[in-house]
């Protein structure tokens, strides 16, 4: 009988989601859509499919991967911390050698395709309680909007700095000791 050809696959960022990076032991984002129906195609055609992870090390990892897989229907036929013998290895940090190193080090610090993809997401939408309009005047200490930040005696932002642009459009407050012209009349 001869012995299954085997493909390996790492499991965050490949099989288990990543999204959320690192959070413990514990997986806690969905699959990685197509992920299931791929190895067990691959399975059906006759290949072994093994699952490495250093998040198996320990035996809680190992257990909370086992029950991940198990939840999301995903079956496999082995599941280890180590680089198993294989024909193929999955890994969404790797790079594939071809005999020369300047693509290698070309390679290094290129980020895996999850987080590539997040970065291209377009920025959540915002309310309309949290537009202001372009060129809305900011704080210069802090970068907060201050386009509702004068107040009776100067110009203050919401967080407390002095805007000196506005402070010098704002009305002074009377002064309760100046005499001569203009002077009001004290308290």
């Amino acid at each position: 009988m001869k012995t299954p050809r085997t493909v390996a696959f790492d499991f965050d960022g490949v099989i288990h989601g990543y999204d959320s990076g690192w959070t413990g032991p514990v997986p806690t984002d969905p699959p990685v859509p197509g992920a299931r129906e791929a190895i067990a195609t691959l399975r059906a055609a006759g290949y072994r499919v093994v699952v490495f992870s250093c998040r198996v090390l320990t035996a809680e990892g190992m257990a909370a991967t086992r029950e991940w897989l198990r939840k999301h229907g995903i079956e496999v036929d082995g599941i280890t911390g180590i680089k198993p013998h294989a024909v193929l290895y999955v890994d969404d940090r790797a790079h594939r050698f071809v005999g020369t190193w300047d693509d290698v080090l070309a390679a290094v610090g290129k980020r895996p395709w999850n987080v590539e993809r997040m970065l291209a997401l377009p920025p959540p939408p915002i309310t309309a309680d949290q537009w202001k309009p372009p060129g809305a005047p900011r704080c210069a200490t802090c970068d907060a909007d201050v386009s509702s930040g004068i107040e009776d005696h100067g110009a203050y932002t919401e967080c407390g700095h002095a805007i000196p642009e506005l402070a010098q459009r704002a009305p002074t407050p009377p002064d309760p000791f100046r005499v001569g012209p203009g002077a009001t009349e004290g308290p």
